[in-house]
C-alpha cells in the first residue's frame, strides 16, 4: 500500500513502506508508543501493540463461540 502520489520519487514510497512495517513507523504516524513485547508475551497498556493484541484476542474468542454454536447445531 502506498500513501504517496505517483509524482513523488520512488525512494519516498519505499521509505514509507518500510516505515509502516515497523514499530517506529507506527509511533511516528500515530503519536502513540508501539510497545515492546514483554517476556510473558504481553504488551504495556496504552500502546498500539497492546490494543492490537487485545482486539485479536477478542476476535479469536468470538470465532471460538461462533464455531461452537455451529457444532451444536450440527452444521
Amino acid at each position: 500500500m502506498t500513501f504517496v502520489s505517483k509524482s513523488r520519487p520512488r525512494y519516498t514510497r519505499v521509505y514509507l513502506s518500510y516505515l509502516l512495517q515497523n514499530d517506529e513507523g507506527i509511533e511516528i504516524l500515530t503519536g502513540v508508543p508501539a510497545g515492546e513485547r514483554r517476556e510473558d508475551g504481553s504488551y504495556p497498556e496504552n500502546t498500539i501493540n497492546f490494543l492490537v493484541n487485545k482486539s485479536l484476542k477478542e476476535m479469536a474468542e468470538k470465532l471460538k463461540g461462533f464455531y461452537a454454536e455451529e457444532k451444536k447445531e450440527g452444521k
